[in-house]
């Protein structure tokens, strides 16, 4: 298993901030994972991902 695929599965259905393949905050809540980073983050180097849960999951192809 990809290391991503092994984040995405541990933090279902939480937004993820990763910088340098690490994770580096996690959240259910989007905003207040980009307030935290904020605070954290010193460069721009970030990626914000999302892991969908079972349930979200269900609804994506209604999108």
């Amino acid at each position: 298993m990809k290391a991503l695929e092994k984040i995405k599965k541990k933090y279902t259905g939480k937004w993820i901030a990763l910088s340098g393949g690490k994770v580096v905050a996690v959240s259910t809540d989007y905003h207040e994972l980009h307030k935290g980073l904020k605070e954290k983050v010193v460069d721009n180097s970030v990626e914000v991902i999302y892991s969908p849960s079972p349930k979200d999951k269900k609804y994506e192809t209604m999108l």
